[in-house]
């Protein structure tokens, strides 16, 4: 059993008598599940992506194979780790002693310690912008690697562009949305019973908004108490929500779980 969410008690809510769907793929919703259930509220699980391998692995193989040319690999998610890490495995190869490695996340940084045991650098504020910022700040000169789904947020490469970084991007993993709503969760948004959506990657908040759209409120002065409220783990996160037509009524301060339950909590008062 994972730890409860950390919250100052002065300032707790609960979320007793919440719905809250819970949208990340099954093996990876049952941390944040129980984090809002010891919170007393009933998560529901309702992925709206599914994870698989890239289309190709040759591209991925051609950069672990080449990875003494980075001084930096950088990884935006935990799938992203997974991914790397079963392809490591099946070259025999591993991350050279000389290469940084930077994570988009305490979760991903915490996964790379698991796996490789390195310390990666994961800035406090670790979403794409926050990550942007520290390395052109701290690598100017180099090589950098970033490793990522298909359907990533362009907001790092981009920076790293704006600032002359040379940079190559590999996709070690494909996410496809989820086209059909199950019939019970359908049920529910209809009858108004869902409180709130999780979104906690910029992927799946898009994938929400296309599969919920209808149910879910426009922001966080709709005052429609049938209609879904969406939480979203980050300003990239959220940035990819509005450009799939939504608007999120709560937006993690801490871009983490712990962040993102934190903004269901305050916007339960």
């Amino acid at each position: 059993m994972n730890d409860p969410v950390s919250i100052d008690p002065e300032s707790q809510s609960s979320l007793a008598g919440q719905r809250v769907l819970v949208t990340r793929p099954a093996r990876q919703a049952v941390v944040l599940a129980e984090k809002i259930e010891s919170l007393g509220g009933r998560a529901i699980v309702c992925p709206v992506i599914e994870i698989q391998p890239p289309s190709s692995i040759e591209p991925l193989a051609t950069a672990i194979e080449t990875l003494s040319n980075y001084t930096v690999i950088v990884f935006a998610s935990r799938n992203g780790v997974d991914f790397f890490d079963q392809q490591l495995k099946r070259l025999s190869a591993h991350i050279p002693a000389g290469v940084q490695v930077a994570a988009i996340g305490s979760s991903t940084a915490e996964m790379i310690r698991e796996k490789w045991a390195i310390e990666a650098v994961a800035p406090e504020q670790s979403d794409s912008r926050g990550l942007a910022q520290y390395l052109v700040q701290a690598f100017q000169g180099g090589r950098i690697l970033l490793v990522r789904g298909d359907r990533g947020s362009n907001v790092l490469s981009k920076k790293l562009a704006a600032a002359r970084i040379e940079f190559d991007s590999v996709a070690a993993y494909q996410s496809t949305d989820v086209l059909e709503l199950d019939d019970e969760v359908l049920d529910l948004f209809v009858a108004g019973k869902i409180d709130w959506v999780t979104a906690t990657s910029s992927s799946i908040g898009a994938s929400a908004v296309r599969l919920f759209g209808d149910w879910l409120a426009s922001g966080k002065d709709d005052p429609d108490a049938k209609k879904a409220k969406l939480v979203s783990i980050s300003p990239t996160t959220s940035a990819a929500i509005r450009s799939a037509g939504g608007e999120p009524a709560a937006e993690a301060t801490n871009f983490n779980l712990d962040g993102l339950v934190a903004a269901m909590l305050e916007g339960a008062r």
